[in-house]
């Protein structure tokens, strides 16, 4: 027997969905090709087949303002799936993000990252290159994305049995090299604020920052 649900306009039962989902605490995996795994779900996704189809069609559309916890997997700070999906939802869908705070970004650190440079094979320097310049795209892109919309830094969570070779040391002058780095290609530099441009030039580098104090002390405190 069809649902009554399925007897109601499209436009009224999207609204259902939207609100239904709103209010269930539900936690979606974002893989690399944008597509959502819910984690955590609502009865709503266990309903008969045309329901679920249009529920999850409606949560893949609006999972950044629908779900309670949207996660990304990172390995190596290759951040660019995450802003090619964080640009396609949207500053709308992202302000909402912002007062969710619902963004948690979970990492994984392979040794090549960790490595000294003098001990670098040509393959792990180009690893590590690639790292850093995946962490600066972005923190670039959050400082802006974070100017914006007003978003809250993200949660970054890392996966310590899979930080390899991630000793306290190791970490902390990986992170001691980076940041020296970043405070000149990065951060915005203390200069005269003579335009406006400039000036949300400044704030987007402090909240570059921020982001990045969010990724180091947690990266500190997985090899604690």
């Amino acid at each position: 027997m069809s649902s009554l649900l399925l007897t109601l306009p499209a436009e009224l039962r999207s609204a259902i969905y939207s609100l239904t989902l709103a209010n269930s605490k539900i936690a979606v995996t974002v893989r690399k090709d944008g597509s959502i795994f819910v984690t955590k779900g609502t009865p709503l996704l266990a309903a008969c087949h045309p329901i679920w189809h249009e529920a999850l069609a409606q949560l893949h559309r609006q999972a950044p303002t629908l779900a309670s916890m949207l996660t990304f997997h990172v390995q190596d700070f290759d951040f660019e799936h995450v802003i090619a999906y964080l640009r396609s939802a949207g500053d709308k869908q992202l302000r909402a993000m912002g007062v969710k705070r619902n963004l948690r970004i979970q990492h994984t650190v392979s040794s090549s990252v960790l490595t000294p440079p003098s001990s670098h094979t040509r393959t792990e320097e180009f690893r590590a290159a690639a790292a850093k310049a995946s962490l600066t795209h972005w923190l670039d892109f959050a400082g802006r994305c974070l100017y914006t919309t007003g978003h809250a830094a993200s949660a970054h969570v890392f996966v310590a049995e899979e930080v390899s070779g991630g000793s306290s040391a190791a970490v902390a002058a990986r992170i001691g090299v980076w940041e020296a780095s970043f405070e000149t290609t990065v951060f915005c530099p203390r200069r005269k604020i003579d335009s406006g441009r400039s000036y949300r030039a400044f704030q987007a580098g402090g909240l570059a920052r921020s982001e990045w104090v969010c990724i180091a002390d947690m990266w500190r405190k997985s090899v604690a």
